[in-house]
């Protein structure tokens, strides 16, 4: 089997289920939302999202263009919370979307906040507020042929990390509301 779309089926299930050796010609994999970690989970847990995207990995490799418009969120999770500022533009909201990101060939994912509509397409220049980058890939050498176009790309994400810089998951609620307050008062 070289393509597995599971469009308008009533199959659940979870990708950390799927084996090593499950699928090994598969070339393209489309998840709906009714499987945990399909596209535009909604996740239970921010401790779930590292093992879906590890488990996920394998068909990123392979295939990252069906993954670029994948995403994630964490909604009616007992990790969500709201803001204290929610009222407030000066501050972003909490990092609860999951996003992939891609700079030259290096796949990584990160939690955001994401501004605008666009915001699940991992080549888009949509607005975040992100968290840190948890890289899949080893960054490229630096004589590589995409080490260059790396660079560019990285430097682009970079700028996104700003607010939430130092974090790779999104802050506890009270980590998450005194940043909003340093902020506010700077």
């Amino acid at each position: 089997m070289l393509c597995l779309g599971l469009f308008d089926v009533r199959v659940r299930g979870d990708v950390r289920d799927i084996g090593e050796n499950d699928f090994p010609q598969l070339k393209s994999l489309y998840l709906p939302e009714i499987i945990y970690g399909g596209h535009w989970c909604y996740f239970d847990h921010i401790s779930d999202v590292p093992d879906v995207i590890r488990a996920l990995y394998r068909f990123i490799k392979i295939d990252p263009d069906r993954y670029s418009d994948c995403n994630w969120c964490l909604s009616g999770s007992p990790d969500w919370y709201d803001s204290e500022y929610q009222e407030n533009d000066a501050v972003p909201g909490p990092p609860f979307d999951v996003q992939f990101v891609r700079a030259g060939k290096r796949l990584g994912w990160r939690w955001g906040f994401h501004y605008e509509e666009e915001w699940y397409d991992f080549d888009s220049s949509s607005s975040c507020q992100s968290c840190e980058i948890n890289w899949l890939d080893p960054e490229p050498d630096r004589g590589s042929d995409d080490y260059e176009t790396y660079m560019i790309q990285l430097s682009n994400i970079e700028q996104e990390i700003d607010f939430f810089r130092g974090y790779h998951q999104p802050p506890t609620a009270e980590e998450y509301n005194r940043l909003c307050r340093e902020h506010i008062s700077t």
